[in-house]
């Protein structure tokens, strides 16, 4: 969107608020007369909160000011004011989505986290609290239904999902709710626009939410090493991801031609294996490791507590370094953690390695 599309959105909002304010119906006031000290159901300060966004129509914090003053002003709103307050509120916030539309999501995040999803998400954040913390708590406790379960890593695009979703559903009921705005075509767009993110966003989090439920990662045991943070081969999405990209051709040419462009010392390949995966998929990762001329390999598991932190047990691929772990082909991904995890205890190893089939 344009931006000056994204600026005539609050011109648009005007002139339906001016249009319904101009209705002559009979209505029933939702504050007491006493505790208007506005004069007019505080209609005016929502109005120049209004204007003055309209200076930046695009910046999530000029839009986290808006939904401020809304909600100091809310206790003075009547009906009326109230619905012209939710009408700004959700359309307004398309200029800030879609700013930071084409960027990652995990910048996305940064951005709108405490700014504009606040307002989607009905969780405010607390003084100083940062980006982490306030989703932490937000998906430990209000939003628990929607993201408890999934791990960290995959907040941006879940909650991301939820928080277009919530708009665009209120969008419809605020536009319901104002007969005139029917004589404002550009409704329609906006409307066509939420609809169309939407839509993107749906397809995505679908295709992902295999990959973003904890229990798409083995459980960790109390021995686990914090995660290095690894380039990694991850074998659960369809295509798999190497270092965070889909590959198309064969996974193992690849996984060499990253240990080539590496810089040193570029030692380690991470690996991520649903726990319902057989052993011989890990070995079939650890040849491919060795072959590349990687030394270890880092398979990812989670802790048992929310928020699922991501932590490691080192393998070694190639050679007789490493105490070794008694492992079947057969067997499971989760049953191997465990017994890594008593190994680790055990013999205080950091380096483990998978005994002869």
């Amino acid at each position: 969107m344009s931006g000056p599309r994204v600026a005539r959105i609050a011109g648009v909002l005007m002139v339906a608020a001016a249009l319904a304010g101009g209705c002559k119906r009979n209505k029933i006031e939702v504050v007491a007369s006493d505790k208007d000290l506005t004069g007019d159901y505080g209609r005016h300060a929502l109005r120049a909160a209004v204007q003055k966004f309209r200076a930046t129509p695009r910046s999530s914090e000029a839009y986290r000011a808006l939904a401020v003053e809304v909600e100091r002003l809310r206790p003075s709103f009547n009906q009326d004011v109230a619905d012209e307050a939710e009408r700004n509120l959700v359309f307004l916030a398309l200029g800030p989505l879609e700013e930071q539309l084409e960027r990652p999501l995990e910048e996305q995040m940064r951005a709108l986290a405490l700014t504009v999803w606040p307002t989607a998400l009905h969780v405010e954040p607390k003084p100083g609290e940062d980006v982490r913390r306030y989703l932490e708590r937000a998906c430990a406790g209000p939003l628990a239904a929607e993201c408890k379960y999934i791990v960290p890593e995959y907040w941006p695009l879940m909650l991301s999902h939820s928080v277009w979703r919530r708009l665009k559903d209120r969008s419809r009921v605020a536009y319901s709710a104002c007969r005139p705005c029917a004589q404002e075509p550009s409704y329609a767009a906006l409307l066509e626009q939420f609809d169309q993110h939407l839509s993107a966003l749906d397809r995505r989090a679908h295709a992902e939410e295999g990959q973003a439920a904890r229990d798409a990662w083995p459980e960790a045991g109390e021995n686990a090493r914090e995660w290095s943070g690894a380039p990694t081969i991850d074998l659960v999405p369809d295509p798999p991801l190497l270092a965070g990209q889909p590959i198309e051709s064969d996974w193992r040419v690849q996984v060499r031609n990253l240990r080539k462009s590496l810089p040193p010392p570029g030692d380690v390949l991470g690996v991520h294996l649903k726990p319902r995966a057989e052993v011989r998929q890990l070995r079939d990762v650890l040849r491919a490791a060795a072959a590349a001329g990687y030394r270890e390999v880092a398979l990812q598991a989670r802790r048992r507590e929310y928020p699922y932190q991501l932590v490691e047990y080192r393998l070694a691929a190639r050679g007789a370094m490493g105490r070794p772990v008694d492992a079947r082909d057969p067997d499971n991904i989760q049953f191997l953690v465990r017994g890594l995890d008593a190994a680790a205890e055990r013999t205080g190893a950091k380096t483990l390695r998978l005994s002869a089939r």
